[in-house]
């Protein structure tokens, strides 16, 4: 948790110092620009609470405690779904409320990570330099291919952010509905793991696991195809906006490989021989 919270705090300082000349970098202009810069402002502190939270997540995971360690990562979302139309409608803060809705929703969500690591399980103790010093290297060496893996996906978004932006601001705003949309619409997309030293279940767990994936994406796939003029509509969108959603909507079926690549991912490298044992 100390290298995660450092780690983030780095990067929350550093995209908050550069954070007008990245957005331009990045192809925003004018009202935009002015808006995403005092929205960074505002939701970039919060960063190390993802750290603190996913950490906590991790370890209950890790302890077997794995209704808790849901609780932790879905309820920023569940608290998001009240704070952000009070903050942003209600209370009429706009782009500023959405930034505070989102330190709201993130301190929740580290609260009750740490509150179920250290309270309940006892699970967190209090760090010591040699030790941070002397199981730095084995971290990293873990860390480091976990962590190009999982901004591969952010660096795609923003490559694509910033090939978007030159069709204005609706486009943009558009790939930004899709974007929110690929998160709930395939948030049922799963992994299984390898588990319990038993190959027979893991070959089983993976088939229906990409079973599951495979019905589930074709299900949603319709939905979106069906849903995409009334989301469009919804959210205000102008005409490049809705087209972006459109294209995506009826594009959505490859999401089946994201499923087969989680499941692939969280499969085991080495299956052990059935026969070798007794």
């Amino acid at each position: 948790m100390v290298y995660a919270i450092s780690v983030q705090t780095v990067m929350a300082l550093t995209v908050f110092v550069f954070r007008r000349s990245l957005l331009i970098w990045s192809g925003a202009e004018g009202e935009a620009l002015e808006v995403a810069v005092q929205f960074l402002g505002i939701a970039l502190p919060s960063l190390p609470m993802i750290a603190a939270g996913m950490t906590a997540s991790a370890v209950l995971r890790a302890a077997g405690d794995a209704w808790h360690s849901m609780l932790v990562t879905t309820s920023a979302g569940l608290v998001a779904v009240v704070v952000d139309p009070l903050f942003i409608i209600y209370f009429g803060l706009g782009v500023p409320g959405a930034a505070m809705a989102i330190i709201v929703s993130r301190s929740v969500m580290v609260g009750l990570g740490l509150y179920w690591a250290i309270r309940v399980r006892k699970l967190l103790g209090c760090p010591s330099l040699p030790d941070l010093r002397q199981n730095l290297p084995a971290f990293l060496a873990i860390a480091g291919p976990a962590v190009l893996t999982t901004i591969s996906t952010p660096f795609g978004n923003w490559l694509l952010t910033r090939a978007m932006a030159q069709h204005g601001d609706s486009a943009v705003a558009g790939l930004g509905v899709t974007m929110r949309m690929t998160i709930l619409a395939f948030g049922g997309i799963i992994g299984q793991n390898y588990g319990a030293g038993l190959p027979d279940r893991v070959r089983s767990a993976y088939r229906d696991a990409l079973i599951f994936c495979m019905g589930y994406t074709v299900v949603v796939w319709a939905v979106l195809v069906l849903m995409s003029d009334p989301v469009s509509r919804s959210f205000g969108l102008g005409e490049e906006g809705a087209q972006v959603v459109h294209v995506f909507a009826r594009m959505s079926g490859p999401f089946l490989f994201t499923g087969a690549l989680f499941v692939s991912n969280a499969a085991p490298i080495h299956m052990p021989n059935p026969s070798a044992s007794g």
